[in-house]
């Protein structure tokens, strides 16, 4: 059975409250959830991106920890991120976006992304970047930004090609 896990010791201050995130872990089947989880459609804050890196960072290094899934909460994966407050990212931070998204890549341990319903923006990036997607039959998929001429800003189309 998954117990909620608090990597905040490991990890510092980035993990002490996360946003709208929940970390589980299973150490009987060796699997440690990353569950996004904000109502009403888990919406991705610029806040988790960074908080994702570094739970995916911590999962890597525990030992009770064989395979990472990244799944939503309620049914959803998730709508993307949280764009009303995109001008609110200070400009010199926005090349951290790529960088924390892409951190399944990057993970030794193999990451799936459990997709439902919607996978839009952010969230589309972010399981491009993991090693396996299943997704239900019904879900949606895209990189909606594209529509008005926007290029996906974390690694989305590089990916996606």
């Amino acid at each position: 059975m998954a117990t909620e896990v608090n990597y905040a010791e490991q990890r510092g201050d980035i993990l002490r409250e996360l946003d709208g995130l929940r970390a589980e872990v299973d150490p009987e089947k060796r699997i440690g959830y990353l569950i996004l989880d904000r109502e009403p459609l888990n919406i991705v804050s610029y806040a988790a991106r960074a908080q994702i890196c570094a739970l995916i960072e911590a999962f890597d290094e525990d030992d009770d920890v064989g395979v990472i899934v990244i799944r939503g909460a309620n049914g959803v994966f998730s709508s993307g991120g949280d764009v009303k407050r995109f001008p609110q990212i200070p400009k010199n931070k926005m090349s951290d976006l790529a960088d924390n998204i892409g951190a399944p890549e990057r993970c030794s341990k193999p990451v799936i992304a459990a997709l439902e319903k919607y996978a839009f923006g952010v969230a589309f990036e972010l399981s491009l970047a993991c090693d396996f997607r299943f997704a239900i039959k019904e879900t949606q998929v895209g990189l909606p930004e594209v529509a008005i001429g926007q290029m996906p800003g974390s690694g989305g189309s590089v990916r996606v090609a």
